[in-house]
């Protein structure tokens, strides 16, 4: 969605909000705040050494689906985490991606195995090691910024988030 789109949703909200409000039933904060939630994503800052990744946060299966597909490109200071309630195998497909990535699988806060420069077009990416997060960041990253395997991450889910 384009940013005019996003500041259309976001005045609609508070339009709506204000309505709610001035008819005396509801809490316009309450109302912005479920209105702003479809509009804005979840985030989350990623620590690794002294790197910081700036990234989308997916939780629900339709968000990991999507994940960074059809993407041009990718700086080098964004990503995606994916997010799962406990830890198991999890197969990651580069189908419709248009970038190389580096895929981190991480567990309780440290990196248990890394798939690094992942093609576009590889169909299945299965790792050997349970995870409960897994971090997609431009391919040749991990090797450039010296992320290993047993790399401690610090995962702080920003403010405006239900994390």
């Amino acid at each position: 969605m384009h940013n005019k789109g996003i500041w259309v949703l976001i005045f609609l909200a508070i339009i709506i909000g204000i309505a709610f409000w001035s008819v005396g039933g509801y809490r316009v904060t309450d109302e912005a705040q479920y209105y702003l939630k479809k509009v804005i994503k979840e985030t989350a800052t990623i620590q690794i050494h002294n790197s910081t990744f700036n990234t989308e946060v997916a939780r629900t299966q339709k968000a990991r689906e999507k994940g960074l597909r059809n993407r041009k490109s990718l700086s080098g200071d964004r990503g995606m985490l994916f997010v799962f309630d406990q830890a198991d195998i999890y197969s990651f497909t580069m189908v419709d991606t248009l970038i190389p990535l580096d895929i981190i699988w991480i567990l309780d806060n440290r990196i248990v195995e890394i798939k690094q420069q992942a093609e576009p077009g590889e169909s299945l990416i299965t790792p050997t090691s349970e995870a409960n997060y897994v971090l997609e960041i431009r391919g040749g990253s991990a090797e450039s910024l010296d992320i290993n395997t047993g790399s401690t991450v610090d995962i702080t889910f920003d403010k405006n988030d239900e994390s």
